[in-house]
């Protein structure tokens, strides 16, 4: 949606208009209150035209993504491998093999 600035600046001199007639302070600040928005409007819509639309994602690598999940859920083979050597009367991969 794109809004002429002129219109904006219009609405705004009109809302300063109100908020000089205005005997009431909560008056007045609703209506300074309109002129604070239409004037972040006009700013947001001048910092969104230079700014692309999308930001271009960062790549990433998909294969340590999937390790990384893997590993979270539990199910990630193990990386490193056993250099201990296996003795005939041990247990397996037991904690209490010595």
């Amino acid at each position: 949606m794109n809004i002429h600035i002129s219109a904006l600046i219009h609405k705004m001199e009109k809302e300063i208009g109100e908020a000089k007639k205005a005997g009431d302070e909560q008056l007045i600040r609703m209506h300074i209150q309109v002129v604070q928005s239409l004037c972040e409007v006009i700013l947001e819509q001048q910092s969104s035209e230079h700014q692309p639309a999308i930001q271009p994602k960062k790549e990433t690598n998909p294969l340590v993504d999937q390790w990384e999940l893997q590993k979270m859920m539990g199910s990630a083979p193990s990386k490193k491998q056993s250099s201990s050597s296996k003795e005939s009367d041990a247990n397996g991969d037991s904690i209490f093999d010595f």
